[in-house]
């Protein structure tokens, strides 16, 4: 793409210089005056060329200049999207962590509750065998 930009801009500049060789006298004659910022200039041919040549120049600049910034910032849009994708990526991945993590402590609190209600219970339970070992033993010893 380069080399075809480099052929094109030889070939205007061949095409240019062979226009301006073949038309020298058109080149010299006068266009008439021209006033330009509080100036006044008597131009020619060819000085109207240049000065056309110019200002497409600038104005050749001035494109590129704009695509370039319009190049970089949409470089730059897309870089943030992708970081702002990334870090939504990374909170959602902590939030399903730390939900994850939520319902892990929400089971072993429910197993421990669970552990603490079938603990009570034992303890219930031994607590009423030795009372029925304890009144056993008050009838034997009543007995006895």
């Amino acid at each position: 793409m380069a080399f075809v930009g480099v052929l094109l801009l030889l070939g205007t500049i061949g095409l240019v210089s062979a226009a301006a060789w073949a038309n020298q006298g058109l080149i010299e004659g006068s266009v008439g005056s021209v006033d330009l910022f509080g100036r006044h200039l008597n131009l020619t041919n060819g000085e109207v060329f240049l000065f056309g040549a110019a200002a497409g120049a600038l104005v050749l600049l001035s494109l590129y200049m704009i695509m370039g910034g319009t190049r970089r910032r949409m470089a730059r849009s897309a870089q943030t999207r992708r970081t702002m994708r990334e870090r939504e990526r990374d909170l959602s991945a902590r939030e399903a962590e730390l939900a994850a993590a939520d319902r892990t402590r929400q089971a072993e609190a429910e197993a421990a509750g669970a552990r603490d209600a079938r603990t009570a219970a034992e303890q219930a339970a031994v607590e009423r065998r030795t009372v029925r070992v304890d009144e056993a033993r008050d009838d034997e010893y009543a007995e006895r």
